[in-house]
């Protein structure tokens, strides 16, 4: 059985130290096949530079795509969305980075669940010695519609894989809210 394309939208800005490291995590996923969509958001120095020599050849596909001027994290994740070809897209911002086996389970929970549009993980910030800060850990999952509406339960975009369809009935996200 062939396994799913999973698109990785990743907005950057000025931080090509981060986007390596955030582009490596990508690269070290367990899972196959894999996009990735990098969205440099006007940085000084663009994007494709930092990222030149780290083997991207060894994903589906990987393009950067450029904002000739800042418009946000939010209309660069757009950007991303619309370039996407996968059955799912996953987020990670560039000051993020993901375990190896993110997209496997991930996807595994999409595929297994008859109606789930969305997947989403627990996260773990770190001090810049490596040490714990705090672990997010959103509550179980079903309908968690109303829950969304009171805060920001499930976290940051880096936690969520969502099936790409489901843009055309939610919308994208807001550029408003950079």
């Amino acid at each position: 059985m062939t396994q799913p394309l999973v698109s990785v939208v990743l907005p950057t800005k000025d931080r090509p130290e981060m986007l390596r490291r955030a582009v490596r995590s990508v690269l070290d996923q367990e899972y196959a096949p894999l996009e990735l969509h990098v969205v440099d958001d006007g940085s000084k120095t663009p994007a494709h530079t930092a990222i030149a020599d780290l083997p991207t050849e060894t994903l589906t596909h990987c393009e950067v795509h450029r904002h000739d001027t800042n418009r946000g994290g939010n209309a660069a994740r757009r950007t991303g969305i619309e370039a996407a070809d996968g059955e799912f897209v996953a987020f990670l911002d560039d000051d993020d980075e993901w375990l190896p086996e993110k997209t496997t389970r991930q996807v595994a929970a999409l595929t297994d669940t008859e109606d789930a549009g969305v997947a989403y993980t627990a996260n773990r910030q770190l001090l810049a010695d490596g040490q714990t800060q705090s672990i997010h850990r959103p509550g179980p999952g079903g309908d968690i519609a109303e829950r969304i509406l009171y805060g920001n339960y499930i976290g940051g975009f880096s936690v969520v894989m969502m099936e790409a369809d489901l843009f055309d009935q939610v919308g994208y996200p807001d550029a408003q809210f950079p």
